[in-house]
């Protein structure tokens, strides 16, 4: 893609410099993972600039690095996300090689994106489901704007599921802060009572032991979440 950086995996070197970069920050306490954006096959439109043979090299470096570092935080590639991992590295696709982890990084409230998130789960993957950038009042309009959105990824999630929203770069810790949203993030929910289900007439429907129950029609994009109790308010923490 025009402006980014590309490491070429089919080099050892670039392989060994792009996981160590992974494993400092991990290692640093400030995060707990890395995302490896465009890590998927041909995400580079290779076919159009490399040779079959350089490219094969270089879709393969990108399935070692991923799987040797999902292998160093404890997980196996194509397997569920294990509890005791010590970190996680985040492909984009549920089919993607290497991998036990996914963001959805373009996450809407539609049939489409119910089902790439349902995909994950089934594999046992940890997903993030980050809310589309291109969905613009998620960014101008906040937390009173996005439930649609959540309530189609109640719908889908599963035990390693996270959802969040907000800019790809925050100019500051106060924007960060605008991305929690109280009234919806610390309600009551609970373990699902069981997976959601669609109805001939696409109505999507799930209920929690909480007493919350979700439903999300597929065809109008519209959902409810009718909660079981008001939020507590949770003060938003960040690392020192």
């Amino acid at each position: 893609s025009k402006g980014m950086l590309v490491f070429n995996h089919a080099i050892p070197g670039v392989r060994s410099l792009w996981k160590d970069v992974c494993y400092n920050a991990v290692n640093s306490g400030v995060v707990d993972g890395c995302y490896a954006d465009a890590s998927d096959q041909d995400s580079h439109r290779t076919e159009n600039y490399l040779n079959a043979s350089d490219r094969a090299a270089f879709e393969a470096g990108k399935v070692i690095t991923s799987a040797d570092i999902t292998r160093k935080f404890g997980g196996e590639p194509g397997k569920p996300y294990p509890q005791n991992a010590t970190g996680v590295l985040i492909g984009k696709k549920p089919d993607q090689e290497g991998i036990n982890a996914i963001q959805i990084e373009m996450f809407e409230a539609n049939e489409e994106q119910i089902q790439i998130l349902l995909e994950a789960v089934a594999r046992g993957y940890l997903v993030q489901a980050h809310i589309s950038v291109k969905v613009g009042y998620s960014v101008t309009c906040g937390c009173s704007c996005i439930t649609n959105e959540l309530a189609a990824f109640l719908i889908g999630m599963g035990k390693y599921s996270y959802f969040g929203y907000g800019t790809w770069i925050s100019p500051d810790l106060a924007d960060v802060k605008k991305r929690w949203c109280p009234d919806l993030f610390t309600r009551p929910l609970g373990k699902p009572l069981g997976s959601g289900t669609r109805s001939n007439n696409g109505v999507w429907r799930r209920s929690f032991s909480s007493g919350t129950n979700v439903t999300f029609d597929a065809h109008t994009n519209k959902g409810t979440i009718d909660w079981s109790g008001p939020s507590t308010e949770v003060e938003m923490t960040t690392r020192p």
